[in-house]
């Protein structure tokens, strides 16, 4: 991009094609753009364009993307769904053939189970880590841009890798099945791979603990000349399967396609639960065979039903424009939403307030790093205020001390290190706001601690109105936690959790900041005054707002 600009510069007199310039604007790009890409990505509409090419080769690119079947959809591409178009699908390909994921972390065995099961059964192994080392021997940027990814602990773009393994298995037609093996490692590669290529028949989990896992790849490096198996890095790829891998395993015990298999034994014994599994699997596929039969039978109706909804649609969009003017003039009156209707509910899937049952509640996020001083803030606009404030750590720790299953599974979470998932804060954070249908607004105290966290509350929750965000050099917090621990007795208050604490707050919450930034409801305020010297700004602001009936 440098380059071209610079080029553009020689003739085009613009001011800002400068080498300075450019640098400038490209930083402002990264760090307001791209968490833009991650949010469109996050929810499945992102199409990357490979721009380093000539023009024409950029173009052919886009088109065929907006070529792309389900890009822009019409009543023909709908139509030809049900009809012979189907067959020649990618899932078609595969019909026949069952298709295993095989999950485990690093050093759990997969690899030597599923040696075995190709021995035994007669599948096909495809193993993703193999696939991505074939495709980094060539002399390629992307395989560069792999290498350094996997040098890092990270994950190479799940796009990369569904095409790469839909090449493999059509190499092989007559194969009873495939072992697809570290694949998915998250959850939006299990989603394309199905949309794409076909359904999971089975997850096979080896269930192993983190040491015997570190242990076994340790004693791997000491012949295996991997890049990969020393300390450092097999601790980032542990937690990277941690954050990543196990959402995975949640979603398909959902849909009861999961089987676990306790991986820290001896490798025959492993085996003798994995051969266990399979007689299962095959009567799986026998009904799933039948099942598949009866569906078919079923086309022609379905044809018919979906040309039948088409000449609905026309008949209707027809009459639209006549009634559409009426409409409009018809006065319509919503019924007032009492406090006895916010009553509390289950599943936060299907019980979440609506924006209108907390219309005249004030919702204000207040972010900042740790040890900056929003506690003691958020102390003082209750006082000042009468505000409701709610402490995410707080109501975490609250249920964990309840005792209640759901207190239960959180200390178990907790205690394997794991991150507490964002349905089940939304859902604690939920259910507090219900207990308070009389407050005239809330304080909501460390959160959102990510991107994706703020736009689901305010998707499924309640709006924003404003947020707080304190901002405070990382030394004054470090210093001011340090200060606390004294007395504190908190075991997060020592110098190398807080410098933890720290790096995570920086590189999860910055996005939140810009986002809010860019909507225009964000107030920044120094915060490495006193107490009260901070708070007169925050008082300033408060008032501010407009006020509610």
């Amino acid at each position: 991009m440098e380059d071209r600009l610079l080029k553009r510069g020689e003739t085009s007199g613009r001011s800002d094609d400068n080498t300075d310039t450019i640098r400038k604007r490209f930083n402002t790009f990264i760090d307001k753009t791209m968490p833009v890409v991650q949010h469109y990505d996050s929810i499945k509409k992102l199409k990357k364009v490979d721009a380093c090419r000539d023009v024409k080769d950029v173009f052919q690119s886009v088109c065929e993307v907006f070529n792309a079947a389900g890009i822009l959809p019409t009543k023909e591409t709908i139509q030809r769904t049900s009809g012979a178009a189907a067959e020649d699908s990618s899932s078609s390909r595969f019909r026949g053939q069952r298709i295993l994921f095989v999950l485990g972390g690093p050093g759990s065995g997969k690899g030597t189970q599923c040696a075995k099961i190709v021995e035994k059964f007669g599948y096909t192994h495809l193993s993703t880590g193999d696939l991505l080392r074939e495709e980094l021997k060539k002399d390629t940027d992307r395989a560069r841009m792999m290498s350094e990814i996997m040098k890092d602990g990270k994950l190479v773009p799940q796009e990369i890798i569904v095409e790469l393994l839909k090449d493999a298995m059509l190499q092989h037609p007559q194969s009873p099945g495939f072992l697809i093996d570290g694949f998915p490692r998250e959850l939006g590669q299990a989603k394309q791979f199905e949309n794409e290529l076909a359904q999971c028949d089975r997850v096979v989990f080896f269930e192993c603990t983190e040491v015997v896992m570190v242990e076994r790849l340790l004693k791997r490096g000491e012949t295996s000349g991997r890049a990969d198996d020393n300390s450092e890095t097999i601790k980032k790829r542990f937690q990277t399967y941690i954050e990543k891998t196990l959402p995975v395993i949640q979603y398909y015990e959902t849909l009861n396609k999961v089987r676990k298999i306790d991986a820290t034994r001896d490798v025959d014994e492993v085996f003798e639960d994995v051969c266990e599994m399979f007689a299962d699997l095959a009567q799986l596929h026998l009904d799933n065979k039948n099942k598949t039969i009866a569906s078919e039978s079923k086309d022609e109706d379905f044809k018919d039903a979906v040309a039948d909804l088409f000449a609905h649609m026309d008949k209707h969009e027809q009459g639209h424009e006549s009634q559409e003017e009426e409409t409009k003039k018809i006065p319509v009156e919503e019924p007032a939403v009492t406090a006895e209707e916010l009553v509390p509910l289950g599943d936060l899937k299907t019980a979440v307030p609506t924006h209108k049952s907390l219309l005249n509640a004030r919702v204000i996020f207040v972010i900042g790093g740790p040890g900056c001083g929003k506690g003691t803030q958020c102390a003082k606009i209750v006082e000042t205020f009468n505000y409701t404030h709610l402490s995410t750590g707080d109501l975490l720790r609250s249920e964990v001390s309840s005792g209640s299953p759901r207190g239960q599974e959180l200390s178990a979470i907790m205690e394997r290190g794991e991150l507490v998932p964002m349905e089940t804060v939304l859902e604690i954070l939920r259910d507090a706001i219900i207990k308070q249908p009389n407050t005239i607004g809330f304080l909501i105290d460390g959160f959102p601690r990510e991107l994706e966290q703020a736009i689901q509350f305010e998707n499924d929750i309640a709006v924003c109105e404003c947020v707080l965000y304190f901002e405070c050099l990382a030394e004054t917090m470090t210093a001011r936690l340090l200060k606390r621990a004294e007395t504190s007795g908190r075991v997060d208050d020592n110098e190398e959790t807080i410098k933890k604490r720290l790096e995570t707050f920086f590189t999860q919450t910055l996005p939140v900041v810009q986002h809010y930034d860019e909507k225009g409801n964000i107030h920044k305020i120094a915060a490495e005054e006193s107490a009260e010297e901070i708070f007169v700004k925050v008082k300033a602001i408060l008032d501010a707002l407009p006020q509610r009936e």
